[in-house]
Formats: C-alpha cells, sequence, structure tokens
C-alpha cells in the first residue's frame, strides 16, 4: 500500500474522531476556585470521589489490571514476531492491524450486550456460524 493510501486513512479516521466533536455541544462545568486548592487536596477528593461513587472503584481496578496485562503484549509484540515467529515489520503490522480489529470488535460486543433485545438474535446466529455443530 503506497504511503498516500495510509495517510488517508489515517486523516479518515481523524475526521470520524473530530466531526462529532464539532457537531455536538459540551457542556462546560464552571471551576469554582477555592484558595485552599492544592495537588495534594484534589489527589485526595479525587480518591473520596472513587470510594463513595458505587462501581467506580471496581471500574479503575478493571481498566488498571486491563493496562497492566495487555501493555506488555503490545509492547513486547514485535519482538514476538521477530525472534520467535521470525517476521519482519509486515508481521507486526498485520498483528498490530488484527489486535485493533479484535478491539473494536470487542468494543461492539459490549456495545451490543447494552442492546440485548435487538442484538441476541444477531449474536446467536453468528455463534453458530463460528462455533461448530456435531
Amino acid at each position: 500500500m503506497p504511503i498516500g493510501w495510509a495517510l488517508s486513512i489515517d486523516v479518515f479516521t481523524a475526521l470520524c474522531a473530530v466531526i462529532p466533536l464539532l457537531i455536538f455541544a459540551i457542556p462546560q462545568s464552571r471551576a469554582v476556585r477555592r484558595a485552599d486548592t492544592s495537588m495534594v487536596s484534589e489527589f485526595k477528593e479525587g480518591i473520596d470521589t472513587i470510594r463513595n461513587t458505587p462501581g467506580l472503584a471496581r471500574l479503575f481496578l478493571l481498566l488498571a489490571t486491563t493496562v497492566l496485562v495487555i501493555m506488555p503484549s503490545f509492547t513486547l509484540l514485535p519482538l514476538l514476531v521477530k525472534q520467535y515467529f521470525g517476521g519482519g515489520a509486515n508481521q507486526v503490522a498485520l498483528m498490530e492491524g488484527l489486535s485493533g480489529v479484535g478491539m473494536v470488535l470487542g468494543g461492539l460486543a459490549v456495545a451490543a450486550m447494552q442492546l440485548k433485545p435487538l442484538f441476541t438474535g444477531f449474536w446467536q446466529g453468528l455463534l453458530r456460524l463460528v462455533l461448530p455443530s456435531h
């Protein structure tokens, strides 16, 4: 693929992220200035907010665990492809691209779980296609 096409894909995906920001109004909260604000007091306030908001601590734990598990795999992927599989830059790009596709599909699956009545039949049909029936 020529570099021009690769850059055009990058521009297209950037536009997909920017256009919604231009269309939708994002409400701005008014910052209340306090005389006693410091980095430490704001940090403590954030920790208190996490502790006092139901589910927020579990969400932070889930995100931290996800980052600790996934980040090394992305960092070490080029080494794995080169030394273990004997591949080069094209194979690394393929692996990273497929990882991205997997993340998008996983995000769509999670979003579909929120819309269970609409997508239940879709996912059941997809599972029947993927899983062998004996």
